[in-house]
């Protein structure tokens, strides 16, 4: 039988041989393959259950985490995950109303002269009130820039405030002014009890504005005035009767509270 088996595959052509080998690996490989699916969809569905497992049991202390803490706010208002924050005042008119200066300065009136002065720009906060009666009030001064009684350092007091349209842009502009006090003042270049000039843009329309909409005070300048020497004039001394103002900082405001509520 052996013979005869020989005897014929020496007849077949060799693509035959080779063929019908091919075909019988590709019926094994077929079903050992089918065998390694089906085990492989066993391990994962195994797998997936475990993770859905374990996702449910960490949403369930979750959910237990969540309770404690409302348990806990609900003793202490002060503890919140979240931290609300304070709603800004806002204001439709500058009468009563109360901002927080934070300015930067150096006295530059003299810059053209020949002996020039070596000075430190100084930095500073204060919060003003601006009264309805047109006067001006220091409320609340950084500890940083108080002395020992809570007094500003940095000024000795604050004027009249006053708000016009100016005729050349025709915008609004809110000014006020103030005098100098204290040694950072002084090394900046405005020495004690100098006068000091404040001018901010006043961006409001009321026709435009929504309710909850406040007016904005922009482009803030800080001024000084020099006079100006101009000699004699036949017999008159002119000096210190012409002057003139010199940009010496800038400031930004923003809404503060109120007096009586500070």
């Amino acid at each position: 039988m052996d013979k005869i088996f020989a005897s014929r595959s020496l007849m077949m052509p060799n693509n035959a041989i080779t063929a019908r080998s091919n075909h019988y690996n590709t019926l094994w490989s077929s079903a050992n393959g089918s065998n390694n699916d089906d085990q492989d969809d066993i391990i994962t569905t195994a797998a997936t259950n475990e993770l859905l497992n374990r996702a449910t049991e960490l949403r369930k202390q979750a959910d237990v985490l969540e309770e404690e803490m409302k348990v806990e706010r609900s003793k202490n208002p002060k503890v919140s995950s979240f931290v609300e924050k304070e709603q800004m005042p806002f204001y439709r008119g500058v009468a009563n109303s109360a901002w927080k200066i934070s300015f930067r300065g150096r006295d530059r009136s003299q810059d053209d002269d020949d002996d020039k002065r070596d000075l430190t720009p100084v930095f500073g906060d204060v919060t003003l009130h601006f009264r309805d009666d047109g006067y001006t009030d220091i409320t609340v001064t950084n500890k940083d820039n108080s002395d020992n009684d809570n007094k500003p350092i940095f000024f000795d007091k604050f004027w009249g405030w006053d708000e016009e349209i100016d005729p050349e842009d025709e915008l609004r502009y809110l000014s006020f002014s103030a005098n100098t006090k204290g040694t950072k003042m002084a090394k900046a270049g405005f020495e004690e009890g100098s006068q000091m000039y404040f001018t901010a843009r006043v961006d409001f329309d009321p026709t435009t504005a929504s309710s909850s909409d406040g007016l904005e005070l922009n482009d803030g300048k800080i001024t000084v005035k020099r006079e100006l020497k101009t000699g004699f004039w036949g017999v008159f001394n002119a000096s210190g009767i012409l002057a003139e103002f010199r940009d010496s900082g800038d400031f930004v405001c923003r809404p503060a509270k109120l007096p009586e509520t500070i």
